[in-house]
């Protein structure tokens, strides 16, 4: 499966699911001192998780106390590995960017071969003011030439795909 390859090499966690594994899967990729954010409006559905969870919107000032930030995804972008994260809000690319984790909640069904698929997808809807596109964790090597992680938004990303069933 090229997405799967892909992901791995960017270091992106895959975990791929059923619809009904979402909360424990949370469960056991959020530690229980965390503390969470969620962007409502990219995810579209409603979670349960036993942690401080704070909602979007919300002074931009408390979601950046957040350890992981949780959005949904436009599309998932097969050959390279890629999450599209389009919004009008701008508290996506918060979630997405501040906490130390960002997870990733998308249907299979968002997955697309290439950027040119990505781009109909959006254009298909209302044109957003905010589309994010992540290939991976935060990495730069602007200090030295050596690579660091982290610098510049998330250390870790994790992207739970759940099994789309008709």
């Amino acid at each position: 499966m090229e997405l799967k390859e892909k992901l791995k090499e960017k270091r992106v966690n895959l975990h791929l699911i059923k619809e009904e594994e979402l909360e424990n899967t949370l469960e056991a990729i959020i530690p229980p001192d965390s503390r969470v954010a969620v962007h409502k409006e990219s995810l579209g559905i409603s979670l349960k998780l036993n942690r401080e969870t704070l909602y979007t919107p919300l002074p931009k000032e408390t979601l950046t106390k957040a350890t992981h930030g949780i959005t949904g995804a436009s599309s998932i972008i097969a050959a390279t590995g890629t999450i599209v994260l389009s919004e009008t809000d701008g508290y996506g690319r918060i979630l997405s960017n501040m906490p130390e984790t960002h997870i990733v909640i998308a249907s299979t069904q968002a997955i697309v071969p290439d950027m040119a698929a990505a781009l109909k997808e959006i254009r298909q809807t209302d044109f957003p003011p905010y589309i994010s596109f992540t290939t991976g964790p935060s990495r730069t090597a602007d200090i030295a030439g050596k690579i660091v992680h982290g610098m510049h938004g998330p250390r870790k990303v994790e992207l739970i795909l759940i099994e789309y069933r008709q």
